[in-house]
């Protein structure tokens, strides 16, 4: 961390099953094991009530990359990014120490903010001083790790089209609506569309139109993207009999592969029950463990 741990913390960290004064004997050990196995004296600053590591004499990625994030030189979050290589401790773990664990997540969720941070920072460097192939490769990247930024992805569609790469654009923007699809079941806000939709309009007369992030949305009337729902009338018509089936109670399962329309089919069929309330919620990986999360 840069700075003195205090033994009772790692102690609980590593062995929060064990009695204090185990522990504590636990870590005495580690600690001997580990200043033998160290290069050189004075590397391990171990005292009575707290543990460090000289940050003179050594050098850790982890604290350069903060470093580096915190600058505002494009060179030095450049070097932050390169930094970067995967999550934090990514593979390592102890048995039977959820404490351990629990910190490795936070960690792990931090250095994650920190890039994700670095590379939004790179994006709109880049593009503000004209050199958009390396604003693309940072947004690229930035998506690599959270494929679910539908932001950065409306910012790779602005961009694509700004460099008049339109098939780019159009497998962005397919790319965005099947993983939200598939991954919330929800489609893209009206700001990704009315991105996509310009571009489209930009390439039929020939010019390029650069819908800046950040901006305010001009509605205007633009050429439709909704399309009818097709080769789902025996589900609609099976979904339609079972709900007034069930309509003082009961429930539906709508199954099948991922990306083959049950989110659509469910939301068409809910916005045709005009005369009924409709409540809608999502579950997604991750949350499974909250109680009432839905």
């Amino acid at each position: 961390a840069g700075r003195p741990v205090a033994r009772d913390q790692l102690a609980f960290l590593l062995w929060p099953d064990e009695p204090e004064s185990k522990a504590r004997r636990n870590l005495s050990r580690l600690l001997s094991y580990l200043r033998a196995e160290l290069p050189g004296d004075g590397l391990l600053d171990n005292r009575r009530d707290s543990v460090r590591f000289d940050p003179q004499l050594l050098w850790c990625d982890a604290l350069r990359f903060e470093e580096a994030v915190s600058s505002a030189e494009p060179a030095a979050l450049e070097a932050a990014v390169d930094l970067y290589a995967g999550p934090f401790l990514a593979g390592f773990s102890l048995e039977d120490s959820p404490e351990y664990d629990l910190w490795l997540s936070q960690s792990q969720g931090h250095y994650e903010r920190l890039y994700l941070q670095a590379l939004e920072r790179m994006v709109a460097a880049k593009r503000e001083s004209g050199d958009l192939n390396e604003a693309i490769g940072y947004a690229r990247r930035y998506l690599e790790e959270d494929e679910l930024a539908e932001e950065m992805h409306r910012q790779l569609i602005g961009l694509y089209d700004v460099t008049g790469n339109r098939a780019a654009v159009q497998r962005q923007y397919e790319a965005c609506l099947t993983i939200l699809e598939r991954e919330l079941g929800v489609s893209p806000l009206p700001e990704t569309r009315t991105a996509y939709e310009k571009a489209l309009i930009s390439e039929s007369n020939g010019e390029s139109i650069d819908p800046a992030p950040g901006v305010d949305v001009t509605w205007t009337t633009l050429p439709s993207l909704d399309l009818p729902l097709l080769g789902r009338e025996e589900a609609w018509r099976q979904l339609g009999v079972d709900y007034d089936r069930l309509a003082s109670g009961g429930i539906i399962f709508i199954s099948g592969e991922p990306c083959v329309g049950k989110s659509r089919l469910l939301q068409e069929f809910a916005t045709g029950q005009e005369d009924r309330l409709v409540l809608a919620g999502n579950s997604h990986a991750g949350t499974q463990e909250l109680p009432y999360q839905p």
